[in-house]
């Protein structure tokens, strides 16, 4: 519950904070967040997709789904995340001064991975959509 809770808090910045959305994205994403109908559309799927995480829906596809858009941004703030208290000069990627708050996406990384794994064994919070869904 507490990673679908961790990917509602992400949908639902689409909706409140559009603009900083797109700043972010502009930032690390190429700009694939152009503007505030793409954001909203996103954060309605986020929004869907952090319901079925919590009530257990189509585990195989909701876990995989959660793993993947996390993996994206650890992989798109990799520089965020070798240089956590910013010993590497200022220039390029790097901006010389700590981010350590980036490294706490690698233990999310490997929870969302476990529970993808584990998917079978995550019977506390089992839906009606029960395992045959997913």
């Amino acid at each position: 519950m507490a990673l679908g809770g961790f990917l509602f808090l992400w949908a639902i910045e689409k909706f409140i904070i559009p603009g900083k959305v797109i700043k972010l994205s502009k930032k690390f994403f190429f700009g694939a967040l152009d503007d505030v109908t793409t954001t909203y559309a996103l954060g309605a799927v986020l929004t869907i997709m952090s319901v079925a995480f919590i009530i257990g829906a189509y585990k195989r596809w909701v876990y995989l789904y959660g793993f993947a858009l996390h993996a994206i941004t650890v992989i798109f703030t990799w520089f965020r995340i070798v240089d956590p208290y910013g010993l590497i000069e200022k220039g390029g990627l790097f901006r010389g001064k700590p981010e350590h708050l980036f490294l706490a996406s690698i233990p999310v990384l490997a929870a969302f991975w476990v529970l993808y794994v584990m998917r079978d064994s995550d019977t506390k919070w089992r839906s009606r959509f029960g395992n045959a869904a997913g």
